[in-house]
């Protein structure tokens, strides 16, 4: 059983191996310097926002599914995962939306970012169903939704670059629509899997 997991979990792996490596192959050979500069600066924010605001959540849906599953408290343990998610996203929305209102800044970049934030919101939420499906072993679940999610999003971006010509923009765009697609898959497991808890 151990081989066959290590087996499964293998298949994500090599996907984000194949998109980390496929996108920089690319981008660095399509955009300019000063693009590629920009998708440096707005992925490292992206994931320091990620970060500081929404992790912690994602975290705690895999530290305590176990027990929340032992104690016959899963309903309420996903109910509590989603508030506390909704809670935290809220708060990051404000402080984003004010930030990039205040700030003057090149607006391909300002929608780079604006892309980049709330995709971040949408793969929160996929993280807590995927790493909630790892902590309860279902690994085939988890590598079909994960391998989605990865090539899904390898591959808009390449679309959005190479073949629309978009800029810094519709990479971020490009990635948010791809945990869209896996959250649609994921979504409403996670939902139903909240319902009828108390938070």
């Amino acid at each position: 059983m151990l081989t066959r997991h290590l087996a499964t979990y293998l298949v994500p792996n090599l996907a984000q191996a194949v998109a980390s490596f496929g996108t920089i192959a690319v981008l660095t050979r399509v955009l300019s310097d000063v693009d590629y500069g920009r998708f440096a600066l707005v992925f490292a924010t992206m994931t320091l926002a990620h970060y500081i605001f929404l992790t912690w959540t994602e975290a705690a849906a895999s530290r305590f599914y176990t027990e929340a599953r032992e104690r016959g408290q899963t309903a309420s343990h996903f109910a509590s995962m989603l508030r506390a998610n909704l809670v935290s996203a809220s708060i990051f929305a404000v402080v984003a939306v004010t930030g990039l209102m205040i700030w003057n800044g090149d607006p391909t970049v300002k929608l780079a970012l604006a892309a980049a934030f709330g995709g971040a919101v949408v793969r929160s939420l996929l993280r807590i169903g995927l790493e909630t499906r790892r902590m309860a072993l279902n690994a085939g679940r988890f590598a079909l939704v994960d391998t989605f999610h990865t090539l899904a999003g390898f591959a808009l971006t390449i679309g959005a670059v190479v073949w629309m010509g978009m800029s810094v923009d519709g990479i971020f765009l490009a990635l948010a629509v791809a945990s869209m697609l896996a959250l649609m898959v994921e979504g409403p497991a996670l939902l139903m899997q909240a319902r009828g808890g108390q938070v």
